[in-house]
């Protein structure tokens, strides 16, 4: 088991529960952990449409957002 299986296990766990909040000048996002599992699952589907397969190195570059997380796992 690791991280990515954690976090989509803490998903399906507590899919209402808060995973993520952030805080902005002007605004406030939050995320339960049953977002964050849906959105990353998203983000890995479209890699895999694009050809990607277990394995293969992306790199990944992008401001610290709540959208980091989500592309990463």
């Amino acid at each position: 088991m690791n991280l990515a299986d954690l976090l989509r296990e803490a998903g399906q766990r507590n899919p209402g529960k808060k995973a993520f909040v952030v805080l902005g000048e002007d605004s406030r996002t939050q995320l339960t952990w049953g977002e964050f599992d849906a959105a990353a699952e998203r983000v890995a589907v479209g890699l895999a449409k694009r050809g990607l397969a277990p394995g293969d190195r992306v790199a990944l570059g992008m401001h610290n957002t709540v959208h980091f997380p989500i592309a990463y796992f």
